[in-house]
């Protein structure tokens, strides 16, 4: 089975910034885990394809996440897009005056991260935080 990890690489009161498949991720802040507006625990998960009716696309939902359900990686630019799952995207960057991850055309990251994964249909995900040197 396919494995990628999401390396949470800094956290603020706005948001956790990292990066997965060599892409960009955003998501809420830790606010213990909490529905909808919180970051999920740090862990190991799987991440099942399935059709999202919000986006009307395949995307990857997350199995297994204590306390949570329908935790979707999908296309994002803010947090406020996120909703407690997570956003993808090219490169870090500002959107509307707040730190975002931007595209350089629209969901062209999302694009890249389900190419990546054309003919999977689930894969492990290990959610880490970076531990620095």
């Amino acid at each position: 089975m396919t494995t990628l990890t999401l390396t949470r690489l800094a956290s603020m009161p706005f948001g956790v910034f990292g990066q997965m498949a060599g892409l960009a991720t955003v998501e809420d802040p830790w606010l213990d885990n909490q529905p909808n507006v919180s970051c999920i625990p740090a862990g190991t998960y799987i991440a099942k394809r399935y059709k999202s009716p919000h986006f009307g696309v395949d995307v990857f939902m997350l199995q297994g996440v204590p306390g949570r359900s329908a935790i979707e990686i999908h296309p994002a630019n803010r947090v406020s897009d996120v909703e407690g799952c997570i956003g993808i995207a090219e490169t870090w960057g500002c959107f509307g005056g707040e730190w975002a991850i931007r595209d350089s055309t629209w969901r062209e990251g999302f694009r890249q991260f389900m190419q990546g994964l054309q003919g999977v249909d689930e894969f492990t995900l290990i959610v880490k935080w970076w531990e620095g040197e």
